[in-house]
């Protein structure tokens, strides 16, 4: 009987500590909606309409599967409202949890010196499942590059430079003092938005945002 009881006990632990942590995984804030103070520089990595109402800016981690997947609902975002939406794109490696995510964002950034940037980074997260766990992921970093036309040299000494180093850690820290919550985070005009998960749901978003512009 005192094992029943033991047993009863230790699984009712259990199925308390599981609804605990969804409890925390699904909470939302409750205060006031957290706003970006750094201004979108000229040399960042925007597409769209330079002068667009509406601006953007999504903190990503080229690792980060959740990214992967909000990479193509953002780009059809591009293509729906060329006019009207600009995106800028800034880096937020995890790097305590992502092992290649600085790496890629390099490979990025040493891709955008020859002003493949947006092509990069779409390989990257067309291809996050072949390098994502990959001891040789630098290899297929510069594979990709070649595939793009690069100059091989080039990109490795523009993957290893301080230039590049010193930009994404700007992106990250800039990401950091907004208290972003994790990647991928989006601020819609300054302001973070929660993420609708759904192209559809970004639609209507936007659509409303543009009403009220």
């Amino acid at each position: 009987m005192k094992q029943i009881i033991l047993w009863v006990a230790i699984i009712g632990g259990l199925i308390l500590m599981v609804v605990a942590l969804a409890h925390v995984g699904t909470k939302t804030s409750t205060g006031p909606a957290a706003t970006l103070e750094t201004p979108v520089a000229d040399d960042e990595h925007t597409k769209g309409n330079p002068n667009a109402p509406l601006t953007l800016v999504e903190y990503s981690d080229f690792q980060c599967p959740a990214c992967a997947s909000m990479y193509p609902i953002i780009k059809q975002l591009s293509t729906t409202f060329p006019d009207d939406l600009k995106v800028v794109y800034r880096h937020f490696p995890l790097r305590q949890i992502h092992a290649q995510a600085q790496l890629a964002a390099e490979a990025a950034e040493a891709a955008g010196e020859q002003n493949k940037f947006w092509e990069m980074h779409d390989l990257l997260f067309n291809t996050q499942r072949e390098w994502s766990d990959n001891p040789d992921a630098r290899d297929i970093f510069i594979e990709l590059a070649a595939s793009l036309g690069l100059d091989e040299d080039q990109f490795i000494t523009d993957m290893n430079s301080k230039k590049t180093k010193n930009t994404i850690s700007d992106h990250y820290a800039s990401g950091a003092s907004a208290n972003i919550p994790g990647t991928p985070s989006l601020f819609l005009n300054g302001t973070l938005i929660q993420n609708p998960g759904t192209y559809d749901g970004f639609k209507t978003l936007i659509e409303d945002a543009l009403a009220n512009s």
